[in-house]
């Protein structure tokens, strides 16, 4: 019985993402989602537009904006 709940954990540890990788996921979706549309990015998560500006800079998306900038 110990065995099996070894080799399950040992799996689950393989296919385990972090809390970052996850976030940047979900962020990508839902600016795909809103094609890119910040202030809806901001609505549906329920965070603050300069947080969700500060997320796409923290995970190396690029936005026209920034770019842009350049």
């Amino acid at each position: 019985m110990h065995w099996i709940l070894i080799v399950h954990i040992e799996r689950a540890n393989v296919e385990m993402k972090t809390l970052k990788e996850r976030e940047k996921e979900h962020l990508q979706e839902v600016l795909e989602l809103t094609h890119w549309d910040l202030e809806k990015v901001s609505r549906l998560l329920k965070i603050p537009l300069s947080q969700v500006k500060l997320k796409i800079r923290e995970h190396g998306f690029v936005t026209e904006e920034s770019s842009n900038d350049r």
